[in-house]
């Protein structure tokens, strides 16, 4: 996808774990932190990604890590 804009968050703290990696962006799914949250955040914003034709994506600097997610967007492109 060739994208004209992103908005990236990184992640300051401990890596995220391989098996929760591909689970984190749906509804009601919190990492092992002790946290609080609903868990929803990252499912409402791939959502609202996804909405405007863009996509929400983990960004990881080596295999089983994770250091953020990246929404990427190309103007002019949504699903409604």
């Amino acid at each position: 996808m060739s994208a004209d804009g992103a908005l990236a968050v990184r992640n300051a703290g401990p890596m995220v774990a391989p098996e929760v990696m591909a689970q984190l962006a749906q509804p009601f799914t919190r990492g092992a932190t002790p946290a609080e949250g609903s868990g929803l955040g990252l499912a409402i914003a791939r959502a609202i990604a996804a909405g405007s034709g863009g996509r929400l994506a983990l960004s990881s600097p080596a295999p089983g890590q994770a250091d953020g997610f990246e929404a990427r967007f190309t103007p002019g492109q949504s699903n409604q």
